[in-house]
């Protein structure tokens, strides 16, 4: 059994064995767990019922209790393309806790497919450089808000994908002439038109790389101008062909504008304040979730230093220049809005990932060169595979158990066998404006929280209820399994 492994290694990259192997320990047992941020619950929610008949394409229906104040039923915070694709899972595979998450499951199956696809475009001209895409992945998941995101269903990361597309077509059109040129000039600004239907204006960042390849001489003028160029008349025109003869879109739209991207930069809504010098907070947070890299860096340079071992960088001075660039070019327009959060990094922040895996190919391929790795090689592949099945029979025993707001979970789906799906339940106003109850509550049983005065059959009162609260005409549920309730109390009409 040795020899045959020891054969499989020695045609295997053990680098790309280690990568795998830190890929699902950090992935694989996070995504395996019922529970989720509210945001990813909430998309869930809305891809189910569009699936299952409730809210339409340019409608899309979370409940009649949304949670904010002053707001329609109908969702138009973010565009709907996310909830589109998500709603097919639930067609296919139906309702089941783990629909999402399989979907997160391809989403970065997607990503990285693409990461490689645009690494070796990067690198046309230097195949010497071209197997060392798996670098790639290992520092993007260094980044701790792309562990936390990949797992959580956000919308972020499906635009991610067109964003890569995006970079990816327009690497391939600066290297081609004629024909060629245009043709993925075209599909660059149609992976920006779907980045636009996925999130909004953020997925506009690949329009500047063009003209970062220009002013770093990875291009000409020529070239970036009309790479650039067309694919921004593509993805405005597309746009723009859909507001004018789809009138469901257009109203959508308008609304988007009017509550979300508006507020975003007077700051009209309550939840939408920062001013001033707060708006310097994405910067804080760049750096944070960049930390990590940035460690490892300092730390391998020390080392290298401590060794005299003197590697040069020259060669990709500009392509490492030229990420710098767009990952800034992708994270600081974030400085105009006044709402900001670290999931909004993770279209953008993969560039410096990029940057930091090309900085990093001359360490690895000369520690790939030295005896010592010629030595742990096997050891370490032997290691890395083990991992991967540990990992692997770990993740099958967490299927299914709660990964987060257990008590919560645990009630929730006590409530399905006494509480009818689609009920509405009567809350307090505490409990009212937590965003948590409603995306729970709304997943996994579809019930719509509502106020006393509508007379609802029952009512759930939390740590932010007082009994006080509860009307006299609802008394305590009378059920052998009410005790069994851990975040709730239950009471019937």
């Amino acid at each position: 059994m040795k020899t045959i492994l020891h054969k499989y290694f020695l045609i295997l990259d053990t680098g790309k064995i280690l990568v795998v192997f830190f890929l699902l320990t950090m992935f694989l047992p996070r995504i395996v767990k019922k529970g989720m941020f509210g945001d990813g619950l909430l998309y869930s929610s809305m891809s189910r019922n569009l699936a299952e008949g409730r809210g339409s394409y340019w409608q899309p229906f979370f409940s009649s209790s949304y949670w904010l104040e002053d707001m329609p039923t109908t969702y138009f915070e973010n565009p709907p393309l996310m909830i589109w694709v998500q709603s097919l899972f639930f067609k296919i595979l139906g309702d089941h806790w783990w629909t999402e998450k399989l979907f997160c499951v391809v989403i970065l199956m997607v990503n990285i497919w693409i990461f490689k696809k645009l690494w070796v475009a990067i690198f046309y001209q230097k195949i010497e450089y071209q197997k060392y895409w798996h670098l790639v992945p290992f520092w993007w998941f260094l980044i701790p808000v792309v562990i936390w995101g990949n797992v959580n269903n956000l919308m972020d990361n499906m635009l991610l994908t067109f964003c890569l597309s995006a970079l990816y077509f327009i690497m391939k059109s600066i290297q081609y002439e004629n024909v060629n040129e245009i043709k993925y000039a075209v599909l660059a600004g149609g992976s920006i038109f779907f980045g636009v239907l996925t999130k909004g204006p953020v997925a506009l960042y690949p329009i500047a790389f063009p003209a970062i390849l220009w002013l770093t001489n990875l291009t000409t003028f020529r070239r970036a101008f009309l790479t650039s160029l067309l694919s921004f008349l593509v993805a405005f025109g597309i746009l723009t062909l859909l507001l004018a003869f789809q009138a469901e879109a257009h109203y959508f739209f308008n609304q988007y504008w009017e509550q979300r991207l508006k507020a975003v930069i007077t700051g009209s809504r309550d939840d939408m304040i920062l001013k001033g010098w707060d708006r310097l907070f994405i910067v804080k947070q760049l750096l944070i979730e960049l930390s990590p890299m940035i460690g490892i860096m300092i730390i391998a340079a020390i080392v290298l230093k401590i060794n005299k071992i003197n590697l040069l960088f020259q060669d990709q001075r500009r392509e490492i220049f030229a990420f710098v660039l767009l990952g800034l070019s992708a994270t600081l327009p974030i400085l105009a809005s006044t709402k900001q959060s670290g999931i909004y990094l993770i279209p953008g922040i993969p560039m410096f990932s990029i940057a930091a895996a090309i900085i990093s190919v001359p360490v690895f391929r000369y520690i790939s060169t030295t005896k010592k790795w010629n030595i742990l090689k096997f050891n370490l592949g032997y290691f890395a595979f083990s991992g991967c099945i540990i990992v692997l029979i770990f993740s099958f025993l967490q299927f299914g158990k709660p990964g987060r707001e257990e008590a919560l979970i645990h009630d929730v789906e006590l409530l399905k066998s006494h509480v009818p799906d689609g009920s509405k339940v009567g809350v307090c106003k505490a409990m009212m404006s937590e965003f948590v109850l409603h995306t729970y509550l709304q997943r996994m049983n579809k019930y719509e929280l509502t106020d006393y005065t509508n007379n609802p059959e029952y009512i759930l009162s939390d740590h932010f209820c007082g009994n006080k609260d509860i009307p006299q005409r609802w008394t305590v549920y009378d059920h052998p399994e009410a005790d069994e309730f851990l975040y709730f109390k239950v009471y019937k009409r």
